[in-house]
């Protein structure tokens, strides 16, 4: 996924808060993420958390989802994400 410029703006995140994010929505850990941007773990967690205070949620599979319904990596408006409890 790529990022657009506006896509931040739409969400109101700073450019890294939307990389970061960006990264998350791709399925990276926060490790895997901080390798990426050359920056450090804690930073890449300092970062979701103000992502997640930012879009009003608690989890990073929230912020995903938001992400993905907003669909700021591609610049238009998506299709709702729909989660479905899968019983065992």
């Amino acid at each position: 996924m790529e990022i657009m410029d506006n896509g931040a703006e739409t969400l109101g995140l700073s450019l890294r808060e939307m990389e970061v994010l960006n990264r998350t929505a791709e399925g990276k850990t926060n490790l895997e993420i901080s390798s990426i941007l050359g920056i450090r773990e804690r930073t890449v967690e300092k970062h979701l958390e103000s992502v997640y205070k930012k879009l009003g949620v608690n989890t990073r599979t929230g912020a995903v989802i938001l992400f993905l319904n907003k669909d700021v990596s591609h610049g238009a408006t998506a299709e709702p994400v729909i989660l479905k409890k899968v019983r065992r």
